[in-house]
């Protein structure tokens, strides 16, 4: 039986830090280190930087073989970062509050949304997402057709 999935949470200050420190975190997992206690180091001990990686697996074998993947050469392209909120049963009044106040990509986007789907469920989404609404309307959330959309 495979174990549970474990991350391993590499963070460097440049984009080519990172897999230098995939390498030495391959090193470490086949010198012996426990894949559990070494994900729980790094996601708990180090700096959170710029530049990250996360590398899943169930086992070592997955371990290395996903730390291999990031060192591997290949083109350097901007990368995207795509935010999910998870739906119904997850959702609650403000939960994207800080994200729409830090990042101006972020808050671009949710508006460009909120504008959308305004009109069609004939109540102001943005308010829910950024917590500015009475208790009255933040009820909406528990309904299906307001927390899936």
């Amino acid at each position: 039986m495979r174990g549970p999935l474990t991350p391993l949470v590499l963070s460097a200050r440049t984009p080519e830090a990172v897999p230098v420190q995939a390498r030495n975190i391959a090193e470490v997992l086949r010198d012996g280190a426990q894949p559990a206690d070494l994900g729980h180091s790094l996601a708990t001990t180090r700096a959170s930087l710029d530049h990250r990686a996360v590398v899943l697996g169930r086992d070592r074998a997955d371990l290395l073989a996903g730390l291999a993947e990031v060192t591997a050469p290949r083109p350097t392209r901007p990368g995207r970062l795509a935010v999910l909120f998870g739906g119904q049963g997850t959702q609650r009044p403000g939960l994207g509050r800080r994200l729409h106040a830090a990042y101006p990509a972020f808050a671009a986007a949710l508006d460009e949304v909120c504008a959308a789907l305004e009109p069609e469920l004939g109540f102001p989404v943005r308010d829910l997402v950024l917590g500015e609404t009475s208790p009255a309307d933040a009820a909406r959330l528990d309904r299906t057709g307001h927390a899936q959309p």
